[in-house]
C-alpha cells in the first residue's frame, strides 16, 4: 500500500522496520536491494545475496544478478540471471539483463538470443537499450 503511494521515504523507512524487526524477509530484502542499487550498491549487494540465498524469487536473482554486473563480474551475474529468467521466462527485463551480462561476458550469441527474446514484448523499461544494444552486436 505505501509502496503505491510514491512516498519513496516512507518506503524506504518502512522498509527498514521490517528488516529490522525481521531480517529473513525475503521480499522486503530484494526490494530493499533494489532501492540502494546506485546509492550504495555494497549494503545492496549484501541485502540481494541474502535474498537469494533465503528464497530464490526471481526478482531477488534480478536483483542480485545487476548488481554482480555492476561489480564488474558478468558471468556469475550471468548464472544468477539464468536463474531469475528460468524462473520467469515471461519476464522481458530478466531476459534484457541477461543478455546484457552475456555480452559483457563475451558471449555475443547469447546476448543476441536474449536481447531478441526480450525486445518480443511489447513493452518494458529497457525496450530502447535492447533494441540499441542488438543493433550494435548485430553490426560487429
Amino acid at each position: 500500500m505505501v509502496a503505491a503511494s510514491g512516498d519513496d521515504a516512507e518506503v524506504e523507512r518502512r522498509l527498514e522496520a521490517l528488516l529490522l524487526r525481521d531480517g529473513t524477509h525475503a521480499e522486503a530484502l530484494s526490494l530493499r536491494a533494489r532501492q540502494l542499487l546506485t546509492r550504495d550498491p555494497e549494503r545492496a549487494f549484501s541485502l540481494a545475496r541474502r535474498a537469494a540465498r533465503l528464497r530464490g524469487s526471481p526478482d531477488a536473482f534480478d536483483v542480485l544478478g545487476r548488481i554482480q554486473l555492476e561489480r564488474g563480474d558478468p558471468e556469475q551475474a550471468a548464472e544468477v540471471l539464468r536463474r531469475s529468467v528460468a524462473l520467469r521466462p515471461d519476464r522481458p527485463s530478466a531476459h534484457y539483463w541477461l543478455g546484457v551480462a552475456l555480452a559483457a561476458a563475451g558471449d555475443v550469441e547469447g546476448a543476441r538470443s536474449e536481447l531478441s527474446a526480450a525486445l518480443e514484448a511489447d513493452s518494458f523499461p529497457e525496450r530502447e537499450d535492447a533494441q540499441a544494444r542488438l543493433a550494435r552486436l548485430n553490426v560487429d
